[in-house]
Parts: C-alpha cells; structure tokens; sequence
C-alpha cells in the first residue's frame, strides 16, 4: 500500500513505499492529495518549530545491516525531513558500544527545546538516559523509532513500524508528550557491564532503566544472544538462546522483598523465596510484538511489576510458560506465576545467596548485560523521576492513559 506525507505550506508531496523493510520515497509534482485516508498532512511551521533536532543512529541495533545508502535513515526520515518538510537536523550515526553515550555526555543546551530522535532498540535508548551529559539544563523530547530487535519501549508507547515512528515525530500533538519515567537499579561494588565484543566496563554508579531489569532465564537469553551472528537473525536469537539455556537447570538463588519507604516492620514487606527460574521487573506490556508479559502495564504509570516463577523439576515448565505469554498474555491465570506491583514510593530488593556460577550472575538492564563479582550481594530497584540532573526527559507516544 502507497502512503503519502503532504507538507501544507509548500503543498509538497510525497509517496512512501515499503516492501520487505526497505522504504522507497519519491517526490511528486502534483500538489493535490491523491488519498485523503492514506495521507499525512502537516504545516512546517507546526513541526519542531525552534527546536534542535538531533537523529542518533544506532546502525548495529537490530540486525545490524544499516549504512550509509541502506536503512530507515537514509530511505525514510532524510527524504521526507529534507525533500519535503524542510526541517533542519543533525544526524550521528554511531557504529561502537560507546558513541550514544559519549553523545549524549557532550549534549549541550543551546537555548532552544532539544529532541533526540533515537533509531534503535531499547539499549540505544537505555544508554542515551544513562550518559546525558550533567550540566545541561532545559528539556529532552525523544522520538523513538523501532529499529531494535524487541523494541519494547516502542511497543509500550503504541509505536508499532517506522511510518508510525514518522508520523509521531511530524505530527505528535502536546497530549501525546508523555514524562519519561526513569528507574534505577544500583548492583554490588564491582559490577560491571559486559559487551558483546568481550569488553568489559566497571560501574560507577546506579543504572537507570525505563523498560525492564531482569535475572534468571530472561538475562540469560538476552545475554547469550548479544553477539554480532545471533543479531543477523532477529527475533529467532532469542529462541535459539532460550533452547540453549534450557540444556541445564535455571536456578537461581535470592530472596526477594518489596517495602515501602519508610518501612521498619519486616512482616509489612512482600517477601519471596527462591530459588527462582525467571524474574523480570518492568513496567512494560510487550517485550516484543507477540510476547504480552504485562497485559494490564502501562508505561506511562510511575509503577513497575516484579513478575517470575520458581524453579521446578518438570522439564518443560519454563517453556510452557513462556508459550501462555505469546498467548495473548495467558500466563497472567497460571498460578505458578506471581505478580506483585510497586508504586513509586516503594523498592526493591534482593538478596543474592550462593550463585556459584558467573552464568547466575548476570542482569539485564534494557538490554545491557550487567555481571556481578561475587555469589552474594544485593540488588536494589527503586523509581527514580522523569528528571536527569538539570534535564527533563520527556517521550513521544500515543497510548491510551
């Protein structure tokens, strides 16, 4: 199907044509609107009026196959941005582990509303919130387009394709900028990230996160999928990891507790005992587009959900469980899967017991792979604000509160 973006002003038009993931847009010479239904229609002066625009290209997100003359970029946002609404932008293309980060370190305020357009996954994102730069003031707009392998943030957002991601940042009206509501997870001293070249990173601090910490089997599958190959197959990485996975026991030793702040009475707390098989803590409905594990989240709330089951003998539990969550949420009626909600004034803890091996001693935090240095710690998760430093961080989206 043909779609077309028509700027008012300039009466500029153009088509927009997909066919297996590669956009083709063509510039037409006819001012009339040829579709009414199937037709974007925008005024330049309504779009980013006054504001920086910064396009941040994470081209080895997803499968990793974007460049200079390839990608959602070069095919879609340049054409329509450039050919056909005028707007005025810089774009970065980052290429290594560290680039978003040292980009959005050395963001500086220049007087005008910033929007960072971030074409990537959850871990682009992750990374930009983490390494905003701390002596910039004013406010940080994202857009972000789904160019991930699960792009759960964007699925939470009601972001499902690029042309949704395209219309949102052309089009998206004051109610449907949305606070960007941050969480933070400080790991033992000595933590420290994993990348998927084998480099290693120390922590120096607690890690913000918008759409999931996880441990157990989920950390693993992702950890275990992070590398080059496994990328160029998309969605199938995460099957073929969790395969993996499964050839040994998913046990995971910790005590898990939720209180709220200013506890003191232990027996006022939410205490579970493990060892468990999966754990995620999110306040996200998808992690991917057929794996609903929160049917009821929503992202614009300022809570989360601790969401797991623990470890048993039978060997097909973890994945008939997993299948009742590609069921439209099914899981939700199992009885061996708990749910517990935490508000914002609450935290989370836990307490690691005797996790011998290193594999147990992994997280996931939006995609980045945290490694813990020894069988014991603790892990705390607590919500953190929608404002980093002298920032505020909102997000575009279209969600029903």
């Amino acid at each position: 199907m043909v779609e077309y973006f028509y700027e008012e002003s300039s009466r500029r038009l153009a088509s927009v044509t997909e066919n297996d993931g590669v956009f083709s847009v063509n510039i037409l010479h006819s001012s009339r609107v040829p579709d009414p239904k199937n037709t974007f229609v925008a005024n330049k002066a309504d779009i980013l009026a006054g504001e920086n625009v910064y396009i941040v290209d994470s081209v080895k997100s997803g499968l990793g196959e974007r460049s200079d003359d390839k990608g959602v970029y070069v095919e879609l946002v340049k054409p329509l941005l450039d050919g056909v609404y005028g707007i005025q932008h810089t774009y970065i293309k980052t290429t290594g582990p560290l680039l978003i980060g040292d980009f959005a370190t050395g963001l500086e305020d220049a007087g005008a509303r910033i929007t960072v357009v971030l074409i990537g996954g959850d871990t682009s994102v992750g990374e930009f919130v983490n390494d905003l730069s701390s002596v910039g003031t004013g406010r940080v707009r994202l857009v972000v387009f789904p160019a991930g392998t699960g792009n759960a943030l964007a699925l939470s957002l009601g972001i499902n394709d690029n042309l949704d991601a395209m219309r949102q940042l052309l089009g998206h009206g004051s109610d449907e900028v949305l606070p960007l509501h941050m969480y933070q997870v400080a790991f033992p001293p000595g933590s420290c990230r994993l990348y998927s070249d084998g480099t290693t990173k120390k922590l120096e601090g607690p890690v913000l996160f918008l759409v999931v910490m996880s441990w157990a089997f989920h950390a693993s599958l992702v950890a275990d999928s992070d590398q080059d190959e496994m990328r160029k197959k998309g969605l199938e990485r995460f099957k073929i990891a969790a395969m993996q996975n499964l050839q040994w026991r998913q046990e995971y030793n910790a005590r898990i507790s939720i209180s709220s702040a200013g506890l003191t009475a232990n027996e006022d707390a939410i205490v579970r005992d493990g060892p468990f098989a999966y754990l995620v803590i999110t306040p996200a409905r998808k992690f991917e587009p057929k794996f609903d594990i929160l049917p009821s989240g929503n992202i614009l709330n300022d809570s989360l959900h601790v969401i797991g089951f623990d470890t048993e003998e039978s060997p097909t539990y973890i994945m008939d469980i997993m299948n009742e969550v590609y069921d439209n949420g099914a899981h939700v009626h199992d009885k061996r899967v708990f749910y517990d909600e935490v508000k914002s004034d609450s935290r989370i803890t836990l307490d690691l017991q005797d996790n011998k091996s290193a594999r147990n001693r992994r997280f996931c935090v939006d995609g980045a792979i945290i490694s813990l240095p020894d069988t014991h710690g603790q892990v705390v998760v607590n919500y953190y604000g929608s404002r980093k430093d002298h920032y505020e961080l909102e997000i575009v989206g279209k969600i029903n509160r």
